[in-house]
């Protein structure tokens, strides 16, 4: 497949996921863009194959109010690909798309075609990510080490395979008492409530 460079300059058409405002705002949009992945799959029939951190934005909005929430945006759909399209383009569904730290563990480990459930599993990876490496509304965690956490275990070591990842990664998350001590544990205490 021939890909084109393109590079548009636009003004920001919303904020960073990070910059949500309350928990209730941060809720509100992974609801909105796992409503908007939904109406991409079964309405227009398309897989998005990347989503991550960021690719998840929060629409800017009048009202700057704290009890306000604006509105999730799923964006980029660089790796997106229509369902009618996979049977005349099987060699690249087949390919590894997407954000490592987020893919689902079965896509790293090349042992399923990308599709909508994979997609599910990343939101659930980027929620935890933003649970760990924040410490409340448009704040980084402050004293945070990334290589100490068990981010790792999803981002992987410099050497780790995708294939290597995706085992590790799926590790933490097949076990409920695994996953509470290893993800959940290093949950920030701002989120104790959603765990």
């Amino acid at each position: 497949e021939i890909r084109d460079h393109v590079r548009m300059v636009i003004s920001p058409f919303g904020s960073h996921i990070y910059q949500f405002r309350s928990k209730k705002e941060l809720l509100h949009a992974f609801i909105d863009v796992i409503k908007a992945h939904r109406d991409l799959y079964h309405e227009k029939k398309i897989r998005h194959r990347d989503i991550s951190l960021r690719n998840i934005l929060l629409s800017e909005d009048e009202d700057q109010s704290v009890e306000s929430c604006r509105p999730g945006l799923l964006i980029d759909l660089d790796f997106a690909i229509k369902m009618s399209d996979i049977s005349r383009r099987s060699f690249l569904t087949n390919l590894r798309q997407g954000t490592l730290p987020f893919m689902a563990a079965a896509i790293l480990m090349e042992k399923k075609t990308h599709d909508a459930d994979h997609d599910l599993e990343s939101f659930f990876y980027a929620f935890c990510w933003i649970c760990i490496t924040r410490e409340g509304p448009g704040r980084s965690r402050k004293g945070f080490k990334f290589e100490r956490s068990s981010l790792t275990l999803w981002s992987g070591e410099p050497h780790d395979t995708p294939h290597q990842m995706g085992f590790k990664k799926l590790g933490t998350v097949l076990s409920a008492s695994t996953f509470e001590d290893t993800i959940i544990a290093d949950f920030h205490p701002y989120f104790d409530d959603l765990r």
